[in-house]
C-alpha cells in the first residue's frame, strides 16, 4: 500500500511538472527494495516499470487541467494498474 501512496503522489506531481530533486524520489525506491526481500519478481519487475513510468513522466510536456480531465476520463490515469493485479494474485496464491 505504500508503494502505491507513493508512486500515485510521484505520478500526479510528474504530470504538472517537469523536474523532480531525487530526494523526493528515493522513498519510492526505498520501497522497491524492501519489495526485492518480500515479494515476488512479477511484483517487483511491476513496480520498477511504475518507477520508470513516473519518472519518464517528468520528462513529458506538463499537463494542462482539462488535459487532466481528459486523462481520467479515459482511464489512461491508472498508472499502478497492472502492480496491483500482480499484487492482488501475489496475495490469492498466498492464502
Amino acid at each position: 500500500m505504500e508503494f502505491i501512496e507513493e508512486a500515485s503522489k510521484l505520478y500526479a506531481d510528474a504530470l504538472v511538472h517537469d523536474k523532480s530533486e531525487v530526494s523526493t524520489l528515493v522513498n519510492m525506491y526505498a520501497l522497491i527494495g524492501r519489495m526485492h526481500i518480500l515479494s515476488s519478481d512479477a511484483v517487483v519487475g511491476k513496480a520498477e516499470a511504475a518507477a520508470r513510468m513516473v519518472i519518464d513522466t517528468y520528462f513529458s510536456p506538463n499537463k494542462t487541467f482539462p488535459e487532466l480531465r481528459l486523462l481520467i476520463e479515459s482511464h489512461a490515469m491508472d498508472p499502478l494498474r497492472e502492480f496491483g493485479e500482480v499484487c492482488r494474485e501475489e496475495l490469492a496464491a498466498l492464502k
